[in-house]
C-alpha cells in the first residue's frame, strides 16, 4: 500500500486515501478485502501485460548489447510500452479481473476506476464469461 501512496501527488493524498477507504470498506462488506482484490488486479496485470513487458526488456538488452546510452534507451522503451498500451489491452485486463473476481468485488472496482480512467471507453458490464 505505502508504494501505491508514493505514485501520488502530494495534493490529491486525501483524496487517493478516501477512495482506497471506500473501496476497501465496500470489500469488507462483500465479504473480501483489498488484499485479494489487488491480488486479482496484479495477476490480470502480469497474465496481459508479460508479452509487451518482454518486447520492451528484449529491445532494451538488444540497444544496450549495441552500446546505446540510458539516454538514447528510455525514449525508445517508452514508445513501445505507450504503443502497446491499446485499448484491447486494457480491455484485457478488465476482462480478468471479471473472470477472476466476484460480481461483488467487481461491483466495487467501479467507482475508483471511474475516477481513475475513462470507463466509458471500455466493456464495463460485470460478464465473467468473456475472455
Amino acid at each position: 500500500m505505502k508504494e501505491a501512496i508514493g505514485l501520488v501527488p502530494s495534493t490529491k493524498y486525501l483524496s487517493a486515501l478516501g477512495m482506497l477507504n471506500t473501496y476497501q470498506s465496500c470489500l469488507e462488506k462483500a465479504g473480501s478485502s483489498l488484499e485479494k482484490a489487488m491480488g486479482i488486479v496484479g495477476s490480470a496485470f502480469k497474465l496481459k501485460l508479460q508479452p509487451l513487458y518482454k518486447t520492451v526488456i528484449d529491445k532494451v538488452k538488444a540497444m544496450r548489447a549495441n552500446g546505446r546510452t540510458d539516454a538514447e534507451i528510455r525514449p525508445e522503451a517508452f514508445k513501445l510500452a505507450t504503443a502497446g498500451l491499446t485499448k484491447v489491452l486494457v480491455q484485457g485486463i478488465i476482462n480478468v479481473c471479471m473472470q477472476t473476481g466476484t460480481k461483488a468485488e467487481y461491483d466495487c472496482s467501479i467507482p475508483p476506476l471511474k475516477s481513475l480512467m475513462q470507463t466509458s471507453l471500455y466493456n464495463m458490464t460485470y460478464n465473467p464469461t468473456i475472455g
